[in-house]
């Protein structure tokens, strides 16, 4: 069972990378990526996607646990997520700024309570 599955994991990663080779530096739809990949749009997506989209995807192994709940890790990870994103120091800042900030002002009042501080 253990080989078979790593016989499939293996065989995706390769399709996997055969495809970005091939179709990587093609762009299909030019008209949409000029607005998407700008560093508001992708940027906030990214952001979203960073905090929330995960959750619940997949079980984070026990070794991580301890150092993916430091704060410090959270704001780094957030720091590299939002410079991945717009790959640009400045527009970095501005972004992350705008993230937390957003996120903060989403909160009720209770959440706010359980969290003075945005991480």
């Amino acid at each position: 069972m253990i080989l078979q599955n790593t016989i499939v994991l293996t065989i995706l990663a390769v399709m996997s990378v055969v495809g970005l080779n091939m179709h990587g530096r093609f762009n299909y739809f030019p008209i949409i990526s000029k607005y998407v990949d700008g560093p508001f749009i992708y940027g906030i997506i990214m952001m979203i996607h960073s905090a929330f989209g995960a959750n619940g995807l997949l079980d984070k192994p026990t070794r991580l646990s301890a150092l993916i709940d430091q704060t410090w890790f959270k704001f780094v990870t957030l720091l590299i997520v939002s410079y991945a994103t717009v790959r640009d120091i400045e527009d970095m800042v501005f972004l992350l700024l705008l993230f937390l900030t957003s996120v903060q002002l989403l909160r009720t009042k209770q959440e706010r309570r359980e969290h003075p501080y945005i991480l």
